[in-house]
């Protein structure tokens, strides 16, 4: 161009280490980064070790260093040095895991300031080491290694760590930024289980990841193989909650530069479907179903494939998978190879990419009603365990009360009618109680029959659709077979409110029956029995403006009710914690 010239602009190492430093990410991903390296250098077994060290005045020991070390290939000098440049040139083989040149680079120095890496070839007799550190390229402004024999303390650590002394590669972090969270070796046990499963499981070229002594399981995240095994159709209103079905057998989907990719879809489990035989917690990690229970991470959607590894996991497209509970058991897979890179544009981290819009659309058009039958088949296995649960928790609270013997109409607390004429006089008065209740129900389903049936079969709270003035509670003498019952008023709101509770916390039930039951009969036994100085007309004022009174705050509670409850269980589960 006319008039112009070429200037060198120069670099500022220090700050561009930063820049390289501070890419964001998370530990996992870091590691597994590292991990690459090393399949992509041929090697048979990878040991991760995460040595501890307790802090002075620290409590715990903490995670001080990061050693990742492999029995790969290992690198020349030439090579060492490549794998400290930033942005590298090389050719990478077809199928190969690293992609930009500074995965090494950004990986390590995201965990730590210094990364030492001692890698020796089959040709070298003695291994290599090299040693970058942060702290000095930002003191001198240059970007320098130190490239040589392993100095003090690396000098008697290859044949500490090396999985193969004639070869491989061992990469030490020091100086860390900050430790991982507690249970870290675990979760990252799980995580590599799941990013590398396909390479783990490959019978043809063995492959194992040892993280702190513990060799990685591999984890299908959508257990295809355990799915493919379901013969029948999947169908959301008959299933049981416990058989995975294949949503969607692998099949291809051509992105927009003509490249394609691989997709797949399965339901997984509904983990509270066997909380009645005390697994749900064992079910829900052996599927990864629900939030992770150390990075609070969603687990559900779509998990993505680059050359077998899964390099995200549990992505929703924006919108196209649901956040909601009801879709946690739909799991989809998408693989592809370095061949659509660009179409989907992988970013330096390999730990996102975007599908182009004419993909995405057909992506959406193919899974939409797979993820509504999923969505739809959660939902119905919900609702019968609410029902199952429903069930077992007024089994519980009828029980609490028929135990007592509240629920018999010859129990007469502060009371003893020693004549036969006082057992008549006061069953006489039950009598007229009972009629009376029956004119107060506004339930059509309710009747004298249903309800005396209802008190041999030991119901001693009815539910009952409406009572007049809204009441909350009445009390029932089933005359006949001795027999008294509590009717609660299931449309007045706040029953209405805490009964919605109760579905998820059964022993609320247990606190409403013995509360309206101990209302009712208290209000039972003074109008059926003679008391010194009280006019039944008087007590009958007191119960109904009390009845009204406690109605009227109670459809005021209403609307916090679910609210309060919330709070006080969020309290108790820290407290448990």
């Amino acid at each position: 161009m006319e008039n112009m010239e070429k200037v060198n602009v120069p670099a500022a190492p220090g700050r561009l280490i930063n820049a390289v430093a501070n890419m964001g990410y998370d530990p996992e991903v870091a590691i597994c980064d590292l991990i690459d390296n090393s399949i992509d250098a041929n090697a048979t077994t990878v040991s991760v070790y995460l040595p501890t060290k307790r802090d002075e005045g620290g409590r715990k020991p903490k995670i001080h260093q990061y050693i990742v070390s492999d029995d790969g290939s290992g690198m020349d000098r030439d090579t060492l040095i490549i794998a400290f440049t930033l942005g590298s040139v090389r050719e990478y083989p077809r199928h190969a895991l690293g992609k930009f040149g500074i995965g090494l680079k950004s990986a390590s120095l995201s965990l730590g300031n210094k990364i030492v890496i001692i890698t020796k070839t089959e040709d070298m007799v003695k291994p290599l080491c090299g040693i970058l550190s942060r702290k000095e390229i930002e003191s001198s402004g240059k970007y320098e290694i130190d490239l040589g024999t392993p100095p003090a303390p690396y000098d008697e650590l290859w044949e500490s760590y090396a999985p193969n002394t004639d070869k491989g590669t061992i990469v030490f972090i020091d100086e860390l930024n900050s430790p991982p969270f507690e249970e870290f070796i675990e979760y990252l046990q799980r995580h590599c289980g799941i990013a590398y499963h396909m390479f783990l499981e490959d019978q043809t070229k063995p492959f194992s990841i040892n993280i702190g002594g513990t060799e990685a399981e591999p984890i299908d995240p959508l257990f295809l193989e355990e799915a493919s095994k379901t013969e029948e159709t999947f169908n959301p209103e008959t299933w049981d909650g416990r058989t995975l079905y294949v949503l969607l057998e692998p099949q291809s989907l051509v992105l927009d530069d003509g490249s394609e990719c691989q997709i797949a879809a399965t339901n997984l489990i509904h983990p509270p479907t066997f909380a009645k035989e005390g697994k749900q917690d064992e079910m829900r990690e052996r599927y990864c179903i629900e939030k992770d229970p150390y990075s609070k991470k969603l687990r559900h959607g779509f998990y993505i494939y680059r050359n077998r590894r899964i390099i995200v996991m549990a992505e929703l497209f924006q919108g196209m998978i649901s956040r909601e509970t009801s879709a946690w058991a739909f799991r989809g897979r998408l693989i592809f190879d370095e061949t659509a890179d660009s179409a989907l544009s992988l970013d330096v981290k390999k730990r996102h990419c975007r599908l182009p819009s004419e993909a995405r659309a057909n992506l959406k058009t193919i899974i939409s009603p797979y993820q509504t039958k999923s969505v739809k088949a959660w939902k119905e296995a919900g609702s019968k365990v609410a029902k199952e649960r429903g069930k077992k928790k007024e089994d519980i609270a009828q029980e609490s009360i028929t135990k007592t013997p509240v629920a018999n109409d010859d129990y007469s607390p502060g009371v003893t009618i020693d004549s036969e004429e006082g057992v008549k006089k006061r069953k006489k008065k039950q009598e007229e109680v009972r009629k009376e209740a029956l004119k107060v129900v506004q339930d059509p389903e309710i009747t004298e029959d249903i309800l005396e049936q209802k008190a041999k079969e030991k119901s001693a709270v009815v539910s009952v659709k409406g009572m007049q003035g809204n009441r909350m509670w009445e009390s029932y003498p089933a005359t006949k077979i001795g027999l008294v019952e509590t009717l609660v008023n299931e449309y007045h709101s706040w029953v209405k409110a805490a009964y919605a509770e109760a579905e998820n916390e059964p022993r609320i039930t247990i606190i409403l029956h013995q509360l309206f039951t101990i209302l009712a009969r208290a209000e039972l036994e003074v109008k059926t029995n003679e008391w010194d100085g009280l006019s039944p007309e008087i007590a009958e004022k007191v119960f109904d403006l009390f009845r009204r009174k406690a109605s009227t705050i109670a459809e005021d509670l209403a609307e916090t009710l679910a609210e309060e409850l919330k709070r006080f269980s969020s309290a108790k589960e820290e407290e448990s914690e």
